[in-house]
């Protein structure tokens, strides 16, 4: 059986999920291929998977944009089954799993189940401390063991299923029951958009100075917010900027930062309105 796992992952969390999928996939002697959604070459892909294994990283209650720009240029995979997760924080509602779900089923593909994993943003904070570590809301940046034990598991068990031709595919309303939600923070979900969400956290700062001008930077941003000005200097253009900090994740030099404690504020102001989340999963 071949499966192929494709991720977004910013700060490493949802990468290490899907290296956890893959080794779950290998010891029952499936041929199990991972790439990041930007390395993926589907023109030059030669197999068609009996599994889809998709995840990304909650950002600001949706699909990260630049997420879903490449999940949107895949290819179909008719008749594939699919599995799909997202990463997320301890405090925001989360319908990921099932917006997942909608652009693989248009795909072709049968969703065989879906998981949401609390694994709080990991970016880095003045090279040391990790933000989940600041604020007890983001947690400790990564899964736990019990999820990640859980997650593989499940992986393994549907692939179990796949081996004994007793797949059922899953109904969209159950992975919807997956959200973790507040009544305000639906709401507030309903009422705003992505971009508007975003607008609340810090912008990042760039001091010029301290830059050595590696573009590691420039090479990390999907989103094509940062760019080259000179030999010497980068522009962040702040209209396209998501705000998932990669960049300053990579930074070697401490070139950029953001105001932490205003990204802790929101955060706890958040977590007024939305329940304390859950690892959980959905299978058929």
């Amino acid at each position: 059986m071949k499966a192929l796992i494709l991720y977004y992952s910013c700060s490493g969390n949802t990468r290490r999920l899907g290296q956890r999928a893959q080794e779950a996939l290998l010891s029952r002697q499936w041929n199990a291929d991972i790439f990041h959604l930007r390395d993926f070459d589907a023109d030059n892909y030669p197999y068609h998977p009996d599994l889809i294994v998709l995840g990304v990283p909650v950002q600001y209650w949706d699909v990260p944009n630049s997420a879903r720009r490449l999940i949107q240029k895949l290819p179909p995979f008719k008749g594939a089954s699919a599995f799909v997760f997202s990463t997320f924080g301890k405090c925001v509602i989360n319908p990921v799993p099932f917006l997942l779900a909608k652009e693989l089923i248009e795909k072709g593909c049968t969703i065989v189940g879906g998981g949401q994993i609390v694994a709080p943003h990991a970016a880095k904070v003045d090279g040391r401390q990790r933000l989940g570590d600041l604020e007890a809301a983001f947690g400790r940046g990564q899964p736990d063991d019990a999820a990640s034990s859980q997650f593989t598991a499940v992986v393994q068990g549907i692939a179990e299923k796949i081996d004994m031709k007793n797949t059922a595919r899953i109904e969209l309303a159950e992975l919807k029951k997956l959200h973790t939600r507040g009544m305000l923070a639906s709401l507030m979900g309903y009422c705003t958009s992505n971009r508007e969400r975003m607008w609340f956290m810090p912008h990042i700062d760039y001091d010029a100075a301290m830059c050595k001008n590696c573009h590691q930077c420039i090479e990390s941003c999907d989103a094509g917010a940062i760019l080259c000005t000179s030999e010497k200097e980068i522009a962040i253009d702040k209209g396209r900027c998501n705000k998932c900090y990669q960049c300053i994740d990579v930074c070697p030099s401490g070139a950029l930062g953001t105001n932490w404690s205003q990204a802790v504020f929101w955060t706890r102001a958040v977590r007024l309105f939305a329940r304390e989340a859950e690892t959980k999963f959905a299978v058929g």
